[in-house]
């Protein structure tokens, strides 16, 4: 096995993080609202990702902090 400079360990790591956040945002901004109603005290739902699409999301983004974990571990044992 190659070792993998810590320069870049530590870029790959900084890379998942912000993946991970990208998507939990994706995760939680996956309902919007019409504006007309929300601003008069109603929620009509216009816009939902559907249910799949955000379980597929969701799955995605827990097996990257699986490898964002893997990478810290990694970086811990001095590769």
């Amino acid at each position: 096995m190659e070792f993998i400079n810590n320069k870049k360990l530590q870029s790959l790591i900084e890379r998942a993080w912000a993946l991970h956040d990208k998507l939990n945002d994706e995760i939680e901004n996956s309902i919007s609202f019409c504006r007309f109603c929300s601003d008069h005290g109603r929620y009509c739902d216009i816009k939902q990702t559907p249910f799949e699409e955000k379980e597929r999301l969701i799955t995605i983004r827990d097996s990257l902090k699986d490898v964002e974990n893997l990478l810290l571990h990694l970086q811990a044992l001095g590769f």
